[in-house]
């Protein structure tokens, strides 16, 4: 009987050792597959940051480069809308310049017409004149003449 307890102490022994080694392995390959999905979690959290910071980063370049061409695109319509005024600024000047000039040109030759009719009919009044002094002179002696003769006569 002592023999046969002892033989079934040893087997209790036994199978407590065997087990408690089968729960240690298995409680490892808990812990294992926990780490490994812990890790694995952590390096996709990781990679999810880096491509969100990554696409952030990307987003605010091609915000700034949109800006930047959008500025240089205003820039240059400023400068066309100016170019196109300075243009438009220069024709009216040259307009007005030649109107200006068309007037200037309009009364120097009003002038000048004026002044060389008012010299013909100057010279005309001058030579009716000379005209009427020449017949008056004629007349004046040709009576002057007659008054002589009637005077010899006499």
């Amino acid at each position: 009987k002592a023999a046969a307890d002892k033989k079934g102490a040893d087997d209790k022994a036994a199978a407590d050792k065997k087990a408690a080694a089968d729960k240690a392995v298995a409680d490892k390959a808990v812990a294992d597959k926990k780490a490994a999905g812990d890790k694995a979690a952590a390096e996709q959290k990781a990679a999810a940051d880096k491509a969100a910071s990554d696409k952030k980063v990307a987003d605010e370049k091609a915000a700034s480069e949109k800006k930047a061409a959008d500025k240089a695109a205003a820039d240059k319509k400023d400068k066309a809308a100016a170019d196109k005024k300075g243009a438009d600024d220069k024709a009216a000047a040259d307009k007005k310049a030649a109107a200006d000039k068309a007037v200037a040109d309009k009364a120097v030759a009003d002038k000048k017409a004026a002044g060389d009719k008012a010299a013909a009919e100057q010279k005309a009044a001058a030579d009716k004149a000379a005209s009427d002094k020449k017949v008056a002179d004629e007349k004046a002696a040709s009576e002057k003449k007659a008054a002589d003769k009637a005077a010899a006569d006499k």
